[in-house]
């Protein structure tokens, strides 16, 4: 195995294995992933700003609700390769690839070709992470961009184009989601410590640039959109205030699914959030190791994860527009996690002391329990449902009877409490399985290998592990359902049966479900573009005009554009709830419907309605 390890090739060929595995899979998902709200509108949003149908943050436009980078990149792809949800994905998946040849290039250099092809083995055997990079989201936009920063400008003997290099890509990465505005921060803080004050300065010269111009361009309105919930109440005096209404999109979620939701989150990335506690757990404590670009490399990653999961936790966890966005937010930086891990591992510390492996046992256990909590809705079916005996009065009763009923008989649980109940004792139990099972492996191991303790030895087995089982429900495979038939077939199919009903120049009154793609594939069409965002853009009360200025709509505007547009598109499932008893055959002719835009929707079918003159 040594003299195997030794031979240089070997490494690239297991990374390159990882690249076409990660690849694969990505050109399979795209075609099984039904299109989301937020995926359509980078893609359809981009279009129209690309195009200059729009522009962002241009009055009476659409809601341009994230910073503009976010709409303009996918944008451009289209405009140059061609518009469609085709284009969008596998320039998704480009940048994926983008992003994990970044990934390997950076830790090959810091720690290693192993860690490197390891690192890339981590987020390839992924389902999770890889589903993410095959749909057209900021999330990989911005993963991306993030990677390729430190990739030029993290770690030794960077010179300082690298270093303002990655000041300027930090900044594009603000500009497509100002979430990302902490990491350039702490980016110029890590240069002081690296580099000294006047490379900082330099560093900091390209970026602020980039993000003073594009402020200026759209001033003062990016400021009321973007960021008048993150600056002081003060401050946003200065600027134009948003139109008082009140958002439909108000949920309210139990404790229950907040806990939920973050163990969500680790199982999708249980490489960074594990990661993080076997690196602060086995800190190096070698004095000279303090001393090096390794270190400081090591310090700035870890601190960057840990804030960037705190404040996205604060963010989805504690506030209620986006509770299960948790795990989607993690996707932005969990790259930066895995990096962390893969160049930190060569110099992890394998002695533990008592109380640390005290603390090791308690944090495993409560992390097996907490994972299986986070896996009930794939779990409670397949364990709810196992056959046991028929016990009475302590004796074996003939038959059997299904595991959830004899508990409700005995405890008078109800089949929604013990569907999430059976999964986390299981859980719990597997656990502790696991330690006595490694306890007894570990008698083995230390004749050989007397330089580890019991602790790093189980925290780094369940770590392993939990990578290993990554592809399983359990842990990286997210419940998503795939749709049958080919998405973006059905996608294109719909988008040119409304195409062939529709011509050039017709105002459309868009009500087409949960993504806008569909209109990917029409031309010259006027869309009112408050309703590309759906009920999250739509707002009870307030002046309409002001709401129509933001990008937002009411009933109002509701009712004055259903009157005036040539053309509705319905989707099946609006139809049946509101719109059937509201649209009549005086005014409205009932074109051919579109077939199925997701065959795992059974509502997703289009209606288009042609206004009688």
């Amino acid at each position: 195995m040594k003299q195997f390890a030794k031979h240089h090739s070997i490494p690239i060929v297991a990374a390159g294995a990882g690249l076409l595995l990660f690849l694969g899979q990505a050109l399979v998902y795209i075609h099984q992933l039904p299109s989301t709200l937020d995926e359509g509108n980078y893609l359809y949003k981009g279009l129209l700003f690309v195009t200059g149908v729009f522009q962002p943050f241009q009055p009476y436009g659409v809601w341009t609700n994230k910073m503009p980078f976010a709409f303009l990149i996918p944008g451009l792809a289209q405009a140059v390769f061609g518009p469609g949800l085709l284009t969008g994905r596998i320039f998704a998946i480009f940048l994926g690839l983008i992003t994990l040849i970044s990934l390997w290039w950076f830790v090959r250099r810091e720690a290693g070709a192993w860690w490197a092809a390891a690192a890339v083995a981590v987020i390839a055997i992924n389902p999770g992470v890889v589903r993410m990079y095959a749909q057209a989201l900021s999330e990989g936009v911005v993963s991306c961009l993030l990677m390729t920063a430190i990739a030029i400008g993290v770690g030794r003997d960077r010179k300082i184009w690298q270093l303002m290099t990655s000041g300027l890509i930090f900044a594009a990465s603000i500009l497509t989601r100002e979430n990302m505005l902490p990491v350039f921060g702490f980016y110029l803080i890590y240069i002081i410590i690296e580099h000294g004050w006047k490379k900082a300065l330099l560093t900091a010269v390209p970026g602020t640039i980039l993000l003073v111009l594009v402020h200026i361009l759209y001033w003062p309105t990016i400021m009321t959109v973007i960021w008048s919930s993150w600056i002081p109440r003060q401050l946003t005096q200065l600027f134009p205030q948003l139109p008082a209404a009140t958002a439909i999109w108000d949920p309210n979620i139990n404790l229950a699914s907040r806990i939920y939701s973050f163990w969500q989150g680790i199982r999708f990335h249980f490489a960074m959030m594990f990661g993080l506690i076997v690196l602060l757990l086995l800190w190096p404590d070698g004095s000279g190791w303090r001393k090096t670009s390794s270190f400081r490399t090591v310090v700035f990653l870890a601190v960057t994860t840990v804030l960037m999961v705190a404040a996205h936790m604060y963010a989805a966890l504690w506030k209620d527009y986006c509770v299960f966005c948790f795990g989607l937010y993690l996707n932005f930086f969990s790259i930066i996690g895995v990096a962390m891990v893969a160049v930190s591992a060569p110099f992890l510390r394998l002695k533990t002391s008592w109380w640390q492996q005290a603390l090791i046992i308690l944090l495993i256990l409560f992390t097996g329990t907490g994972i299986s909590y986070g896996a009930y809705q794939e779990l409670d079916d397949t364990l709810m449902r196992l056959s046991i005996p028929r016990i009475k009065n302590m004796q074996f009763q003939p038959g059997s009877t299904e595991l959830w009923r004899a508990l409700s008989n005995k405890f008078g649980y109800s089949y929604d409490q013990l569907s999430q109940i059976i999964p986390t004792v299981a859980g719990f139990v597997v656990t502790v399985l696991f330690l006595l099972l490694t306890a007894a492996a570990f008698q083995f191991w230390r004749k050989n290998r007397p330089n580890i303790s019991w602790g790093a030895f189980t925290l780094l087995s369940f770590f392993l592990l939990g990578l290993l089982l990554s592809p399983t429900v359990v842990f990286g495979n997210p419940p998503e359902p795939d749709c049958g038939g080919d998405v973006i077939a059905t996608t294109e199919a719909a988008g040119r049966h409304l195409a062939s009903l529709v011509p050039p120049g017709s105002k459309i009154y868009w009500e087409g479900g949960l993504s806008p793609a569909p209109l990917l594939y029409m031309k010259d069409i006027n869309i009112y573009g408050p309703q590309l965002n759906d009920g999250y853009a739509f707002r009870r009360g307030g002046n309409a005009d002001d709401l129509f200025r933001y990008g937002y709509w009411n009933e109002e505007l509701q009712k004055k554009w259903l009157n005036e547009a040539d053309y509705l598109f319905i989707v099946d499932y609006a139809y049946k709830q509101d719109y059937n008893t509201v649209l009549d055959s005086e005014h409205f002719e009932e074109l051919p419907m579109t077939e199925y835009i997701a065959t795992c929707r059974s509502n997703s079918r289009i209606h288009t309605f042609k206004r009688i003159k």
